[in-house]
């Protein structure tokens, strides 16, 4: 007990913050939500119920996904690159706390 309320105050205070975001970057980018096998939620832009992804940036920077390669089968040789887009990078950039949802269509 003569250890316990010091660490308890330390614990406390250590995880205090004074809500400044710079000083707490964020671990980058986070798959936040998935939905695989998908056939009755949320349907696309063509009417299928399509499996998704949806990222999230937790860091304080924007992040471009832009040539990034992503597969749900760890040994695929040939993965699906997420096309750069010179005309318009803001579509595969996530903002600062912003999210973005891919469709795994193979559309």
């Amino acid at each position: 007990m003569r250890y316990f309320l010091p660490l308890l105050f330390l614990f406390v205070f250590s995880s205090c913050s004074d809500g400044d975001s710079d000083l707490n970057p964020g671990k980058g980018l986070i798959i936040n939500e998935f939905l695989a096998s998908n056939d009755a939620c949320c349907s696309d832009n063509f009417g299928d119920y399509d499996d998704w992804v949806e990222f999230y940036n937790d860091s304080n920077e924007p992040i471009d996904i832009g040539g990034m390669y992503f597969t749900d089968t760890p040994n695929d040789d040939k993965p699906y690159q997420i096309p750069f887009n010179y005309s318009d990078p803001n579509s595969t950039t996530i903002q600062p706390k912003g999210y973005l949802v891919i469709w795994c269509d193979d559309d």
